[in-house]
């Protein structure tokens, strides 16, 4: 919705989606919006998933020379210090 993040998503390679999101937005049309963000879209922005996978994308930032992998927990649902605590967990073990 942001015209700034809307332009630096679309020179990352997410047009279509970002496209598809404003329109879906100006029509009110929040389930639209929200089924035209992609998989792939989210995958490139955020590590999304359990332990294992959240350990599996930090070892690939260290595999690829990434000195000090900064993550930055999002907790959703009732217990949000567990999945903050899970998600800590998840990259210590990489």
């Amino acid at each position: 919705m942001v015209d700034s993040y809307a332009a630096n998503f679309r020179r990352a390679g997410f047009a279509d989606e970002v496209d598809a999101i404003r329109a879906a937005h100006a029509e009110r049309d929040r389930a639209g919006a929200l089924a035209a963000v992609s998989d792939r879209f989210i995958d490139a922005i955020d590590i999304v998933g359990d332990a294992a996978h959240v350990a599996a994308a930090v070892a690939a930032y260290v595999g690829a020379g990434v000195d000090v992998p900064v993550v930055m927990p999002l907790p959703w649902g009732p217990d949000r210090w567990a999945v903050i605590d899970a998600t800590l967990r998840g990259a210590i073990g990489a």
